[in-house]
């Protein structure tokens, strides 16, 4: 049977230290080399940035997933200058760059990003709902039992809180019986961050 191997490697998200990031590229170049593998896959921004870029300068093959497009693209700032330019070099090593949906990848083609070739779009990453339908389910209107929402991620505006909490209301404004669960942690040092208070109000 194969063996599975964990490697730990401590690295902040928020840091945008320059310094941090280097050291990211230089780990990962570090552990390809040692471990040589067939293939990489990086997700998130700068795994796909600097582990891109490890991954030429150990002769390694990879692949980038993006799985969304991220704080750094909401703003048309100096930020989102610099990863644009980042992404530009970048996403020309991966033999393949995945996206989850049309939309971000025609956002990255639009920018310049990514040559279209390597372009797949994996139409998200979530589970077959067909297939995983329970056999018992009320769907008689006047059921005690409303449909619910979930979604699980960092309590970030840029993760769609605040476009679930809109679609929320008109549902509400509506007439609609149903119930929303947010299941997350709150990133206080992230500067797209909503607040404890804010969940509360």
């Amino acid at each position: 049977d194969p063996a599975i191997t964990f490697i730990n490697y401590e690295f902040s998200n928020k840091t945008r230290n320059p310094f941090a990031s280097l050291s990211l590229y230089f780990e990962l170049k570090k552990i390809y080399k040692k471990y040589r593998p067939l293939c990489v896959f990086h997700y998130a921004i700068k795994a796909n940035i600097f582990g891109s870029f490890a991954a030429k300068a150990a002769g390694v093959k990879c692949i980038a997933v993006v799985n969304g497009i991220g704080y750094a693209f909401t703003k048309r700032n100096l930020l989102f200058q610099m990863v644009k330019r980042l992404y530009r070099h970048a996403l020309k090593i991966p033999v393949e760059v995945w996206f989850l949906n049309n939309e971000d990848g025609s956002f990255f083609i639009q920018h310049t990003m990514v040559n279209v070739k390597k372009v797949h779009i994996l139409h998200g990453e979530g589970i077959n709902t067909e297939h995983f339908l329970p056999d018992e389910y009320p769907h008689e209107p006047n059921s005690d039992r409303h449909f619910t929402f979930i979604i699980a991620t960092r309590l970030l505006y840029s993760k769609g809180i605040g476009t679930l909490a809109d679609a929320a209301r008109v549902l509400k404004n509506q007439g609609h019986q149903f119930a929303c669960l947010l299941v997350g942690v709150t990133d206080p040092g992230h500067p797209d961050s909503i607040s404890q208070n804010q969940l509360l109000s």
